[in-house]
């Protein structure tokens, strides 16, 4: 009966520290239908809002394929969760360039001065303090670009989530109190 319930115990906080564990999000526009177009766009808890012009989301190779954002020349998205929280912004993807753009002319800043600038057609990874615990991300596309589209915007809630170690020495206390109440309950009876 002990080996039971300890090994039942075991498992609800192994159950535990696994829900405590954080994991990317992607803003990948699959959602959307072809020809959609918006000034505002929420996906998993972020928010875009076009400052100027509109985010067209269109399907590139036809329904089947997915669907990537397009930012027009001069547009400024700004990149932010709904709930007004903090997070981290690691990586995004530039699939393919678009009519006639040059490199370089997508700029992409933080509120903590971080700042790149890319056109080449691929995958982006960031890193560094000026991307992370962020209140917000712009997307911007130079005026020397007529389109640009992006997709796979991957971003991290820096909200505080416990270890899975620090939730597995709580049960285990938790465990403890439980068998000595118990204990205690039995001497008495």
């Amino acid at each position: 009966m002990k080996k039971k319930l300890l090994a039942g115990c075991l498992i609800g906080l192994f159950g535990i520290g696994l829900a405590g564990i954080a994991n990317a999000t992607v803003i990948d526009f699959n959602n959307t239908t072809a020809g959609d177009s918006y000034i505002h766009y929420e996906e998993d808890g972020y928010q875009l809002d076009a400052s100027g012009g509109i985010i067209p989301l269109l399907s590139i190779f036809g329904n089947a394929a997915s669907n990537y954002g397009a930012l027009f020349a001069g547009t400024t998205v700004q990149l932010t969760t709904i709930d007004g929280s903090k997070f981290d912004f690691t990586s995004f993807l530039i699939p393919i360039q678009l009519n006639g753009a040059v490199e370089n002319s997508v700029k992409i800043t933080s509120n903590k001065g971080g700042s790149f600038s890319a056109f080449i057609a691929q995958t982006y990874n960031l890193s560094g303090g000026q991307w992370s615990n962020l209140d917000w991300v712009n997307i911007e596309i130079g005026s020397t670009g007529l389109t640009a589209n992006f997709d796979d915007l991957t971003v991290n809630s820096t909200a505080a989530i416990p270890e899975p170690t620090t939730i597995l020495l709580l049960g285990t206390g938790l465990v403890g109190v439980a068998g000595a109440a118990r204990r205690r309950k039995k001497n008495q009876a």
